[in-house]
Protein backbone atom coordinates (compact mmCIF):
# COMPACT_ATOMS: atom_id res chain seq x y z
CA UNK A 1 0.00 0.00 0.00
CA UNK A 2 1.27 3.41 -0.92
CA UNK A 3 -0.29 6.77 -0.21
CA UNK A 4 0.07 9.59 -2.71
CA UNK A 5 -0.94 13.22 -2.74
CA UNK A 6 -3.38 14.23 -5.47
CA UNK A 7 -4.96 17.54 -6.39
CA UNK A 8 -8.74 17.57 -6.79
CA UNK A 9 -10.59 20.85 -7.29
CA UNK A 10 -7.62 22.89 -6.06
CA UNK A 11 -7.37 20.79 -2.87
CA UNK A 12 -4.45 18.45 -2.19
CA UNK A 13 -5.37 15.24 -0.39
CA UNK A 14 -3.89 11.81 0.23
CA UNK A 15 -5.27 8.75 -1.48
CA UNK A 16 -4.42 5.08 -1.18
CA UNK A 17 -2.87 3.18 -4.08
CA UNK A 18 -3.50 -0.56 -4.09
CA UNK A 19 -0.84 -2.37 -6.18
CA UNK A 20 -0.42 -6.02 -7.21
CA UNK A 21 2.97 -7.06 -8.55
CA UNK A 22 3.43 -10.52 -10.02
CA UNK A 23 6.73 -12.37 -10.24
CA UNK A 24 7.17 -15.17 -12.75
CA UNK A 25 9.37 -18.25 -12.31
CA UNK A 26 12.33 -16.42 -13.89
CA UNK A 27 12.09 -13.61 -11.32
CA UNK A 28 10.64 -11.03 -13.73
CA UNK A 29 8.25 -8.58 -12.08
CA UNK A 30 5.02 -7.32 -13.64
CA UNK A 31 2.45 -4.81 -12.42
CA UNK A 32 -0.75 -6.83 -12.57
CA UNK A 33 -3.05 -4.02 -11.53
CA UNK A 34 -3.31 -0.88 -9.44
CA UNK A 35 -6.22 1.10 -8.10
CA UNK A 36 -6.48 4.51 -6.45
CA UNK A 37 -9.05 4.80 -3.67
CA UNK A 38 -9.95 7.34 -1.00
CA UNK A 39 -8.42 5.27 1.82
CA UNK A 40 -7.16 1.83 2.77
CA UNK A 41 -9.77 -0.46 4.27
CA UNK A 42 -10.73 -4.11 4.10
CA UNK A 43 -13.56 -3.41 1.64
CA UNK A 44 -11.05 -1.73 -0.67
CA UNK A 45 -8.78 -4.75 -0.46
CA UNK A 46 -11.73 -7.09 -1.13
CA UNK A 47 -12.72 -5.07 -4.20
CA UNK A 48 -9.13 -4.94 -5.46
CA UNK A 49 -8.42 -8.65 -4.98
CA UNK A 50 -11.77 -9.67 -6.48
CA UNK A 51 -10.89 -7.49 -9.48
CA UNK A 52 -7.69 -9.50 -9.94
CA UNK A 53 -9.66 -12.74 -9.79
CA UNK A 54 -12.20 -11.47 -12.32
CA UNK A 55 -9.35 -10.58 -14.67
CA UNK A 56 -8.04 -14.15 -14.56
CA UNK A 57 -5.52 -14.28 -11.72
CA UNK A 58 -5.96 -17.75 -10.28
CA UNK A 59 -2.72 -19.45 -9.23
CA UNK A 60 -0.97 -17.43 -6.56
CA UNK A 61 1.83 -19.13 -4.65
CA UNK A 62 2.82 -16.38 -2.19
CA UNK A 63 1.21 -13.09 -1.27
CA UNK A 64 3.38 -10.56 0.57
CA UNK A 65 1.63 -7.68 2.36
CA UNK A 66 1.81 -5.36 5.30
CA UNK A 67 -0.01 -6.31 8.49
CA UNK A 68 -3.34 -4.63 7.67
CA UNK A 69 -6.09 -5.94 10.00
CA UNK A 70 -8.28 -8.59 8.37
CA UNK A 71 -6.13 -8.94 5.26
CA UNK A 72 -4.78 -12.34 6.29
CA UNK A 73 -8.31 -13.76 6.61
CA UNK A 74 -9.42 -12.18 3.32
CA UNK A 75 -6.44 -13.64 1.45
CA UNK A 76 -7.01 -17.12 2.90
CA UNK A 77 -10.64 -16.90 1.73
CA UNK A 78 -9.97 -15.65 -1.80
CA UNK A 79 -6.68 -17.51 -2.42
CA UNK A 80 -6.90 -20.60 -0.18
CA UNK A 81 -3.91 -22.41 -1.71
CA UNK A 82 -1.51 -19.45 -1.42
CA UNK A 83 0.88 -18.64 1.41
CA UNK A 84 0.63 -15.21 3.04
CA UNK A 85 3.65 -13.57 4.60
CA UNK A 86 4.54 -10.13 5.91
CA UNK A 87 7.01 -8.06 3.95
CA UNK A 88 10.41 -7.87 5.61
CA UNK A 89 10.21 -4.13 6.20
CA UNK A 90 6.90 -4.44 8.06
CA UNK A 91 8.16 -7.49 9.93
CA UNK A 92 11.43 -5.85 11.04
CA UNK A 93 10.10 -2.37 11.79
CA UNK A 94 8.64 -3.23 15.22
CA UNK A 95 11.91 -4.90 16.24
CA UNK A 96 13.74 -1.58 15.79
CA UNK A 97 11.80 -0.09 18.67
CA UNK A 98 13.66 -2.35 21.08
CA UNK A 99 17.13 -1.17 20.06
CA UNK A 100 18.82 1.36 22.32
CA UNK A 101 19.66 4.81 20.96
CA UNK A 102 23.37 3.92 20.87
CA UNK A 103 22.68 0.74 18.90
CA UNK A 104 20.48 2.61 16.42
CA UNK A 105 23.50 4.71 15.41
CA UNK A 106 25.69 1.67 14.83
CA UNK A 107 25.38 -0.79 11.96
CA UNK A 108 22.92 -3.59 12.80
CA UNK A 109 25.42 -6.36 11.94
CA UNK A 110 29.13 -6.37 12.64
CA UNK A 111 31.33 -6.75 9.53
CA UNK A 112 33.26 -9.48 11.40
CA UNK A 113 30.26 -11.77 11.76
CA UNK A 114 30.97 -15.04 9.99
CA UNK A 115 34.73 -14.42 9.71
CA UNK A 116 37.17 -16.82 11.29
CA UNK A 117 39.42 -15.48 14.03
Amino acid sequence: MKFIKVRENEVVKEKAVYVAIGVDLDGNKFVLDYEIRENEDIDGWRHFLNGLISRGVSRVDVIVTDDFPGLDRLISTLFPSSQHQLCLVHLARPAGRFRTARRRRSPPISPQVGQER
